[in-house]
């Protein structure tokens, strides 16, 4: 904003004469560190973000008879309408349900809107204060900012955080894998109360106690080595070519089958899902 230009017009004593454009372009990176087996802190995956935030000054309309402005400033004042109605053109197109889809946006018709695309019709979010003036003078200025202003109001964006598609992938499993260790928490404590025995880590699968309690705690924990492993090739399809853990045997004191089947599952797919990662 330090190159902003104003001048003096028969209407303004501090004119704007051009558009004004600050971009500020923020990156954030997050570490998650996490709890090995061992109790250990070592670095997890990393998230990258960024945001950029376009802060833009609009010059108004100007009518050259009311301005009274000749040579340099008339030809300014050219320069500020033309971005104007191309801008004007582009809230059209994005603004009106009847030609959204349907009709060209002339981004490319001005350097204000080429610099504004993503603020208009992309992955962004947009304020716009419309300056008017309490002048009974100014009334048709006024109205006509208050209809532009009007129609850039109707322009629907659904903004979305930008992260790195893998980091977005590895959040998702992790927090799968929470889900997953919870449940097999609560599925062990039901199955040891129904065994009559009061030590659930007897229950077996590939993940001790300790290590489901790392695994709800956002830690790292992998399934036992001992496991077997068997895979088809339509499971391998499934889960992007990682196997799934079989050969999981639970106590015959639990007489529940249902219960006993799904505990199984979910210890494969907890397995399945943390070697994924």
């Amino acid at each position: 904003m330090l190159r902003r230009v104003t001048g003096a017009t028969a209407m303004n004593a501090e004119s704007s004469r051009s558009h004004a454009i600050m971009t500020a372009v923020i990156e954030q990176t997050q570490t998650t560190v996490l709890d090995d087996d061992d109790g250990d802190e070592e670095d997890g995956e990393t998230t990258y973000m960024r945001s950029k935030f376009h802060f833009v000054d609009l010059a108004g309309s100007e009518r050259a008879k009311r301005t009274q402005a000749v040579g340099q400033r008339l030809a300014e004042g050219i320069m500020i309408n033309q971005g104007l109605l191309v801008l004007g053109n582009v809230i059209s197109a994005l603004g009106d349900p009847k030609k959204v889809g349907k009709t060209h946006v002339p981004y490319r018709d001005s350097k204000l809107t080429r610099l504004l695309r993503g603020s208009l019709g992309g992955n962004h979010r947009t304020l716009m204060v419309a300056c008017v003036s309490p002048s009974s003078s100014n009334m048709a200025e006024s109205i006509n900012t208050l209809r532009y202003s009007n129609r850039a109001r109707n322009i629907q964006n659904r903004a979305v955080v930008n992260v790195d598609p893998t980091t977005k992938l590895v959040g998702e499993l992790r927090g799968r894998v929470k889900d997953l260790a919870g449940e097999l928490l609560r599925m062990r404590a039901i199955v040891s109360e129904t065994s009559g025995d009061d030590d659930s880590k007897d229950v077996g699968g590939p993940f001790t106690d300790d290590a489901l309690r790392i695994l709800v705690a956002g830690g790292d924990a992998k399934p036992s080595s001992s496991v077997s492993v068997s895979l088809t090739t339509a499971e391998a399809s499934d889960c992007g070519g990682v196997p799934p853990t079989a050969g999981i045997v639970h106590p015959t004191s639990v007489t529940d089958a249902s219960l006993q089947q799904r505990l199984a599952e979910t210890d494969a797919e907890l397995a399945r899902v943390t070697t994924s990662l």
